[in-house]
């Protein structure tokens, strides 16, 4: 192994570090990120506060919190907030590792903040994109959005903010070996940590600028930097870098002809990683420690050392392979998957075209059918009416009306096979339409907009399902209040994925299709709602309906937990949609919230 291959190995960890700090201060320098127009918006303030803290920390939570701003931010109809949650979102999605979806948020979110005037939180989201393409080795698109993050940090005049921007270029740089262009940046970043006084920086700066030296072969720039780096060194200073600076110390005293110090400095970086288990660390100092030793003319001690060190590298080097192979599969048997998916809905896509054609064939043929049986019951009706025209004697009377009553009953009941046979056709097109929704819900890639699907699924299937009993029973223009809401009660639990506990008490009455719509879907929007949002591991839904007088009164609840006053989930479409029905029934709705939300809905002279 050449000692080129080490010094690579340094920087690569030294880069590792610096990369860890920048994040770190651009996190902790965007917390103002909110933009001059949340600061008086306490609420919004203390979201985004939490969402900042728990992101790295516990990022589930975090998400969850993001989607909550979203939802705030649908319901101002703010582009500006909508902007800063989606920037958030997909930095907690580059954080677990999904990078496809972390990239459609970034774009998002820039396209709604470069429609605002807030440079400081545009320049946040573009740094941060930036930092998403870094992790993906796309150097060439992680230095664009730099550059435009820079752009922005200058009108919004934050200079510190476009350093450490510059500092994450010049990463790049060393990542590419342009280690001119890196020093010149490195340089001027140090001038002004100089003037306002920052020691980390400091200590980190000069230890990078004098590892770049070093790569250079300049060993008294290299030197004198290492220096000024350990004299900024403190007692919290992190392993990793207590051990790189007595690492390039050590390489420095050995260039410049004094082992004796490279000796020294080579044992502390030694003793540092292994007390610490640092293999990079301990690969570094072990490959310094033998050339000390080598030049010193102990060979016994430089072999030793040298034995460590080509372990380690070789360990480090196929552990580094291993997990290159491991990622290459991993993406081409996500490929395979995916090709596999799109082949499979290219079939089914297929096979419900022709079910589609075929069913519209036999809708036709029953429209003909229909119109012929309505001919017939005409020309019959035609007949009844001239027999009656032309009867003149009692006897004949009293036979033709016997004759029409026997053709009318015969009419209502060809009426009622009609009727049910329309319910029939009616709910096997709203399954039609909701396993075409399914499948297309598959090849969509954004969550928000496969939710709004599902809910949609919901309210056409708690539609399906008065057609489907109305079929089923004799009485095709009323149903069973029980009978009904059992049935949407099932479907809603079949669907769901949590658990879900039903209270019920319902008064027995009737209900026409347009009453049982209504009330249908007020009930799926309610429970919907209760299932994505209570937090319980088991959801309970209390529902009554009850008589009193002549009046019906709904009242529904859940046990959902609402944490502050006006915070109510479920205020979009679906609220609207309950509020309608409610209207159409001539009903009072009354909102309540106490523990979780209440819902009480009047219907007055109901029975009369």
């Amino acid at each position: 192994m050449n000692f080129a291959f080490h010094k690579a190995r340094y920087l690569k960890s030294l880069t590792k570090h610096i990369f860890i700090l920048i994040i770190s201060l651009l996190c902790t320098l965007n917390n103002s990120g909110y933009g001059q127009k949340y600061v008086q918006d306490k609420k919004v303030k203390e979201l985004i506060d939490k969402v900042d803290y728990f992101t790295g920390r516990d990022n589930r939570k975090a998400l969850s919190l993001t989607m909550k701003l979203i939802n705030w931010g649908e319901d101002r109809n703010d582009r500006h907030l909508l902007g800063m949650a989606n920037v958030r979102r997909a930095i907690i999605y580059d954080l677990t590792g999904d990078t496809k979806y972390a990239s459609i948020y970034f774009q998002k979110g820039v396209e709604f903040l470069k429609k605002e005037n807030d440079p400081g939180e545009l320049a946040f989201a573009y740094n941060n994109f930036g930092i998403h393409y870094y992790n993906q080795k796309d150097w060439n698109e992680a230095m664009k959005y730099y550059n435009l993050a820079i752009s922005e940090y200058k009108k919004a005049k934050d200079e510190e903010s476009v350093i450490i921007t510059n500092i994450n270029k010049a990463i790049i740089y060393k990542n590419l070996e342009s280690f001119d262009k890196a020093l010149d940046i490195y340089q001027k970043c140090l001038k002004f940590y100089t003037v306002n006084f920052d020691s980390t920086m400091q200590l980190t700066l000069n230890q990078n600028i004098a590892s770049l030296y070093f790569e250079k072969d300049n060993i008294d720039s290299a030197f004198a930097f290492a220096q000024k780096a350990y004299s900024f060194r403190t007692e919290d200073m992190d392993f990793p870098s207590q051990a790189g600076i007595h690492v390039l110390l050590s390489n420095c005293y050995i260039k410049k002809g004094d082992y004796n110090k490279g000796l020294y400095h080579g044992k502390i970086a030694m003793k540092i990683a292994e007390e610490n288990d640092l293999p990079e660390s301990k690969m570094s100092a072990s490959k310094a420690l033998s050339y000390a030793y080598e030049s010193l003319g102990d060979s016994k001690q430089s072999i030793k050392y040298f034995k460590i060190f080509f372990e380690l590298n070789d360990s480090l080097f196929y552990k580094n392979k291993s997990d290159e192979i491991s990622e290459i599969r991993a993406k081409y048997q996500e490929k395979l998957a995916r090709d596999k998916d799109v082949m499979e809905s290219r079939l089914e896509i297929e096979k419900l075209e022709q079910e589609y054609i075929v069913l519209q064939q036999e809708n036709h043929a029953q429209k003909q059918r229909e119109f012929y049986i309505i001919t017939v019951l005409v020309l019959v009706g035609v007949m009844i009416v001239s027999m009656l025209v032309f009867s003149w004697s009692k006897v004949r009377t009293n036979k033709e009306l016997r004759t029409k009553n026997e053709i009318i009953e015969s009419a209502l009941n060809e009426k009622d096979l009609l009727i049910k046979e329309v319910h029939h056709r009616v709910k096997n097109n709203l399954q039609l339409i909701v396993s075409m929704m399914e499948l297309d819900s598959v090849n969509i890639d954004n969550p928000e907009a496969r939710r709004k699907i599902r809910d949609t699924i919901g309210r056409i299937q708690s539609i399906g399902i008065i057609h489907q009993r109305l079929y089923e029973q004799e009485n095709v223009t009323e149903i069973d209040s029980s009978i009904y809401f059992d049935n949407l009660f099932e479907e809603i639990l079949r669907t769901s994925t949590k658990e879900v506990k039903f209270n019920v008490n319902i008064d027995d009455f009737f209900l026409n299709i347009d009453e049982g719509i209504s009330f249908g879907l007020i009930l799926n929007e309610m429970i919907t709602n209760s299932i994505k949002y209570v937090e319980e591991k088991e959801i309970l839904i209390n529902i009554d309906f009850s008589r009193k007088n002549d009046n019906l009164i709904m009242s529904y609840s859940d046990n959902g937990n609402i944490s502050s006053e006006g915070e109510v989930k479920g205020t979009g479409f679906g609220m609207k949609l309950i509020k309608i029905m409610a209207r159409k029934l001539k009903g009072d709705l009354e909102t309540t919230r106490i523990k979780g939300i209440e819902y009480k809905l009047t219907i007055e002279n109901y029975f009369k």
